[in-house]
Protein backbone atom coordinates (compact mmCIF):
# COMPACT_ATOMS: atom_id res chain seq x y z
CA UNK A 1 0.00 0.00 0.00
CA UNK A 2 2.90 2.62 0.90
CA UNK A 3 4.35 1.95 -2.43
CA UNK A 4 1.57 2.54 -4.62
CA UNK A 5 0.77 5.74 -2.61
CA UNK A 6 4.27 6.76 -3.38
CA UNK A 7 4.14 5.94 -6.89
CA UNK A 8 0.97 7.79 -6.89
CA UNK A 9 2.99 10.72 -5.59
CA UNK A 10 5.42 10.63 -8.06
CA UNK A 11 3.09 10.86 -10.98
CA UNK A 12 1.18 13.66 -9.90
CA UNK A 13 4.39 15.84 -8.45
CA UNK A 14 6.88 15.00 -11.20
CA UNK A 15 5.41 16.42 -14.27
CA UNK A 16 4.39 19.47 -11.63
CA UNK A 17 7.97 19.96 -11.28
CA UNK A 18 8.95 19.78 -14.66
CA UNK A 19 6.05 21.71 -16.14
CA UNK A 20 4.29 23.54 -13.40
CA UNK A 21 6.14 26.99 -13.49
CA UNK A 22 7.40 27.62 -17.12
CA UNK A 23 9.62 30.92 -17.55
CA UNK A 24 9.19 30.92 -21.28
CA UNK A 25 6.27 33.01 -22.02
CA UNK A 26 6.41 34.81 -25.05
CA UNK A 27 4.40 38.34 -24.97
CA UNK A 28 2.57 39.78 -28.12
CA UNK A 29 4.29 43.16 -26.99
CA UNK A 30 7.72 43.61 -28.76
CA UNK A 31 10.80 43.22 -26.67
CA UNK A 32 12.41 46.79 -25.88
CA UNK A 33 14.98 47.51 -23.22
CA UNK A 34 13.57 49.36 -19.90
CA UNK A 35 15.62 50.76 -17.59
CA UNK A 36 13.80 53.83 -16.33
CA UNK A 37 13.89 55.75 -13.12
CA UNK A 38 10.89 57.71 -11.58
CA UNK A 39 10.20 59.90 -8.03
CA UNK A 40 6.68 59.80 -7.71
CA UNK A 41 7.34 61.58 -4.35
CA UNK A 42 9.53 64.53 -5.74
CA UNK A 43 8.40 65.71 -9.15
CA UNK A 44 4.79 66.72 -10.11
CA UNK A 45 5.02 64.92 -13.88
CA UNK A 46 6.07 61.23 -11.82
CA UNK A 47 3.49 62.41 -8.68
CA UNK A 48 1.47 59.12 -8.29
CA UNK A 49 -0.61 58.85 -5.18
CA UNK A 50 -1.40 55.64 -3.51
CA UNK A 51 -4.46 53.35 -5.52
CA UNK A 52 -3.65 55.56 -8.84
CA UNK A 53 -1.63 55.01 -11.72
CA UNK A 54 0.47 57.47 -14.29
CA UNK A 55 1.47 57.07 -18.00
CA UNK A 56 5.13 57.78 -18.75
CA UNK A 57 5.93 57.65 -22.67
CA UNK A 58 7.94 61.06 -22.81
CA UNK A 59 11.21 59.06 -22.27
CA UNK A 60 13.50 56.98 -23.32
CA UNK A 61 13.85 52.93 -22.08
CA UNK A 62 10.00 53.29 -21.04
CA UNK A 63 8.95 50.35 -22.88
CA UNK A 64 7.15 49.88 -26.42
CA UNK A 65 4.37 52.57 -26.16
CA UNK A 66 5.26 53.77 -22.64
CA UNK A 67 4.33 52.48 -19.08
CA UNK A 68 1.50 52.08 -17.49
CA UNK A 69 2.71 52.54 -13.01
CA UNK A 70 0.44 51.44 -10.76
CA UNK A 71 1.06 52.43 -7.10
CA UNK A 72 -0.39 49.78 -4.47
CA UNK A 73 1.28 50.89 -1.04
CA UNK A 74 4.05 53.89 -0.02
CA UNK A 75 6.64 51.16 -1.56
CA UNK A 76 5.11 48.88 -3.62
CA UNK A 77 4.59 49.68 -7.26
CA UNK A 78 3.52 47.39 -10.42
CA UNK A 79 4.82 48.24 -13.68
CA UNK A 80 2.85 47.26 -17.01
CA UNK A 81 3.53 47.94 -20.97
CA UNK A 82 1.65 50.40 -22.18
CA UNK A 83 0.77 48.45 -25.30
CA UNK A 84 -2.53 46.50 -25.42
CA UNK A 85 -1.60 42.49 -26.40
CA UNK A 86 -3.69 43.04 -29.43
CA UNK A 87 -2.22 46.35 -30.66
CA UNK A 88 0.97 46.01 -31.27
CA UNK A 89 1.80 48.19 -34.35
CA UNK A 90 3.74 51.25 -32.94
CA UNK A 91 1.09 53.34 -34.79
CA UNK A 92 -2.43 52.73 -32.32
CA UNK A 93 -2.36 54.30 -29.52
CA UNK A 94 -1.57 53.29 -26.05
CA UNK A 95 -3.95 52.25 -23.52
CA UNK A 96 -5.57 55.03 -21.93
CA UNK A 97 -5.95 55.28 -17.95
CA UNK A 98 -9.31 55.03 -16.50
CA UNK A 99 -11.41 57.56 -14.14
CA UNK A 100 -10.84 55.61 -11.19
CA UNK A 101 -6.92 55.02 -12.15
CA UNK A 102 -6.85 51.36 -11.33
CA UNK A 103 -7.60 50.37 -14.87
CA UNK A 104 -6.73 51.07 -18.50
CA UNK A 105 -8.19 50.30 -21.66
CA UNK A 106 -7.54 49.94 -25.30
CA UNK A 107 -8.69 52.56 -27.26
CA UNK A 108 -8.55 50.65 -30.39
CA UNK A 109 -10.39 47.19 -29.43
CA UNK A 110 -12.16 48.53 -26.30
CA UNK A 111 -10.31 45.88 -24.29
CA UNK A 112 -9.95 46.56 -20.30
CA UNK A 113 -7.40 45.67 -18.20
CA UNK A 114 -6.98 46.03 -14.03
CA UNK A 115 -3.90 47.90 -13.26
CA UNK A 116 -3.31 45.31 -9.72
CA UNK A 117 -2.67 42.28 -11.67
CA UNK A 118 -2.54 43.73 -15.25
CA UNK A 119 -5.26 40.58 -16.77
CA UNK A 120 -7.98 41.94 -18.75
CA UNK A 121 -11.10 42.60 -17.47
CA UNK A 122 -13.39 42.24 -20.42
CA UNK A 123 -12.28 42.69 -23.91
CA UNK A 124 -11.33 40.56 -26.79
CA UNK A 125 -8.33 39.20 -25.18
CA UNK A 126 -7.15 36.65 -22.26
CA UNK A 127 -3.72 37.51 -22.75
CA UNK A 128 -2.51 40.06 -19.70
CA UNK A 129 -0.40 43.18 -19.63
CA UNK A 130 3.94 42.83 -19.91
CA UNK A 131 4.97 43.40 -16.56
CA UNK A 132 7.96 44.70 -15.48
CA UNK A 133 10.28 44.63 -12.62
CA UNK A 134 10.28 47.94 -10.04
CA UNK A 135 12.81 48.71 -7.24
CA UNK A 136 12.29 51.12 -4.62
CA UNK A 137 14.73 53.15 -2.99
CA UNK A 138 13.34 54.95 -0.20
CA UNK A 139 15.87 56.67 0.85
CA UNK A 140 15.99 58.35 -2.13
CA UNK A 141 12.46 58.67 -3.08
CA UNK A 142 13.10 56.35 -6.15
CA UNK A 143 11.45 54.17 -8.39
CA UNK A 144 13.80 52.05 -10.80
CA UNK A 145 11.65 49.79 -13.77
CA UNK A 146 13.54 47.81 -15.69
CA UNK A 147 13.15 44.28 -17.68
Amino acid sequence: MKKIFVFACLLVFIPLFFYGCKKDYHSSIPYMPVDCRLYPNLFAHDYCPIGTSILINDRTACGYKGLLVFRISDSYFLAFDACCPLDVEKSKPALVIDAGKSTAHCPTCNTKYRLLDGNPAGGATSESLLQYNCDWNGSTGELRIYN
